[in-house]
């Protein structure tokens, strides 16, 4: 974040966007993991934040998210 907004001379807005699935079959991010990536964005600077919640592997799912227990 902070190298982002210095390269647009803290003149733009930056988004971060957060995974939270198991993208490529190498493990989702916890809860807890989510919530301090979200929270480390925004102290950073972050204007806006985008969710990542599909999944590739071992199908594709475009709400993967939605199908997590946790």
């Amino acid at each position: 974040m902070d190298r982002l907004r210095s390269w647009t001379n803290y003149q733009k807005p930056v988004w971060v966007h957060i995974e939270t699935t198991n993208i490529s079959g190498g493990g989702a991010p916890t809860p807890q993991q989510t919530r301090a990536e979200t929270w480390m964005a925004l102290i950073h600077g972050a204007t806006g934040i985008d969710y990542f919640c599909h999944s590739f592997y071992p199908s594709e799912n475009d709400d993967a998210l939605l199908d997590d227990p946790t």
